[in-house]
């Protein structure tokens, strides 16, 4: 994707403007619809198929799952929809990564690649049939608005995963929510979300690539790579949420906030309010819900299932498993410890440097684990991080290099952490929006073209 004047501003202009000349919502959401189509058709026409068949599956689904059908009824709806649904992810995500063979049928899969979006439309559709299941909101009979929360283009690549009581009621409403402060917040979003990837995340990828392709990295770097990966999968991401949000609103769209700022959580629960925030409430409201969570709430096994299925969730890999088991055990274990005396009692100057310590390496645990491709790098890496002696001057070179990008993504955080809105700077002085807005579109233009347009979650 790429944020040129010609590829991105131009041509979301252009649909912007058609959008508000079209004189109804059905019109709008047909050109919605339309626009969302091509550009997946456009992304790889080969893969439309699984968005159609996710799309028309739930949608039927939600009719025959109502509480006043039969229980047999119900029953066959929802199992029809987990089975088509993650039987397409299974086949096109997973399918190809657990069997290892050369034959015709994971040949072709590997040669069409995994659909954009799979994991987050997937997650979506089913969310709607669980929510009808429950009786919690009632099937539409409006496909295009239906099809339109699948397929909506600013997210159906890398989400939010939004909930379909959330989404779904924005496009089948008469009321188009198109006021100057909305397209002054998209305006800012954008803007936001293009100076986090560009600018950051841009900056620390080829560095992030050089360690990790390297089979013997040195062991100072090695140690800071954790952190930095973090770092660097957060800015990417939540820019690609900043975008998508920022454009929605330029639609009248709501989507929710998938990621708020990470660096400043105390500990891992805290942490988990603020990372990938759609896809931990999918999993505690649709796939822990049905069974587990009263009688096992708070407990190990609770959690080991919520984040063995959020890690298999990104891949069915053995780095990602540990990261599931990582973050069960730390959540765990903060739960227990928090209660105990012993903290309560601590010194807070001494209680908030063994904070700074201990979610230093939990950050640079979660770091190595997410950014690692497989088991074998992770090893190596860690490795290396056995053998430090202390000595770094290649790290602190790098620190040296990154340290503007990094502390300016910083510091408009910690703002953003005390106002409790990335919109803050709205409010500020006409000097101070005046001095960003411009900073930001030279920062744009000069380091644009050296930018890795693809984003991280692009892959899952």
């Amino acid at each position: 994707m790429s944020f040129s004047l010609f590829n991105f501003w131009i041509p979301l202009i252009l649909i912007i403007q058609t959008y508000y000349f079209l004189p109804s919502r059905k019109w709008r959401n047909l050109y919605l619809l339309t626009v969302s189509w091509g550009f997946y058709l456009l992304i790889d026409w080969r893969v439309f198929p699984c968005l159609l068949i996710s799309t028309a599956t739930d949608y039927i689904a939600g009719f025959f799952v109502v509480p006043e059908r039969k229980k047999s009824i119900r029953l066959t709806g929802l199992f029809g929809s987990l089975f088509i649904n993650l039987g397409l992810l299974f086949t096109f995500k997973y399918f190809p990564e657990i069997f290892h063979t050369n034959n015709d049928f994971t040949s072709l899969l590997r040669s069409i690649g995994l659909p954009l979006g799979i994991s987050f439309y997937t997650f979506q559709t089913i969310g709607y049939t669980i929510d009808c299941y429950r009786g919690q909101i009632k099937p539409t009979s409006n496909f295009l608005a239906f099809a339109l929360y699948v397929s909506f283009f600013p997210q159906i690549a890398a989400g939010p995963i939004e909930q379909a009581k959330r989404l779904l009621p924005q496009f089948q409403s008469s009321i188009i929510k198109n006021n100057l402060q909305k397209f002054k917040e998209g305006f800012y979003l954008i803007l936001l979300g293009l100076f986090k990837k560009i600018y950051v995340a841009g900056a620390l990828i080829h560095p992030l690539q050089r360690i990790y392709e390297t089979n013997d990295p040195p062991p100072s770097l090695a140690l800071l790579s954790g952190s930095l990966a973090i770092f660097h999968v957060y800015a990417d991401f939540s820019a690609y949420s900043d975008l998508a949000r920022g454009i929605a609103k330029f639609f009248g769209i709501e989507l929710m906030v998938n990621f708020r700022p990470f660096i400043f959580s105390k500990n891992p629960r805290e942490f988990w309010k603020n990372w990938h925030i759609s896809l931990y409430e999918w999993i505690k409201n649709y796939f822990i819900k049905f069974n587990l969570r009263k009688r096992y709430a708070d407990k190990l096994l609770y959690l080991l299932i919520v984040f063995l299925t959020f890690a298999l969730w990104h891949r069915a890999s053995l780095n990602w498993m540990l990261f599931g088991i990582f973050n069960a055990l730390c959540f765990y274990g903060y739960s227990l410890f928090s209660v105990k005396k012993l903290w309560q009692s601590t010194p807070s100057l001494l209680k908030y440097i063994i904070t700074i310590i201990l979610m230093f390496f939990f950050h640079s645990i979660n770091g190595l684990l997410y950014y690692s491709n497989d088991f074998g790098t992770v090893l190596t890496m860690a490795g290396q991080i056995i053998k430090f002696n202390g000595s770094g001057r290649e790290t602190f070179d790098l620190l040296f290099y990154l340290f503007p990008f990094m502390f300016s993504l910083f510091i408009y955080e910690w703002f953003q952490n005390k106002h409790g809105t990335e919109l803050f700077i709205m409010k500020s002085p006409f000097l101070i929006r005046a001095f960003w807005i411009a900073l930001v579109i030279v920062c744009i233009f000069i380091f644009e073209r050296n930018t890795e347009h693809s984003f991280i979650y692009f892959g899952f």
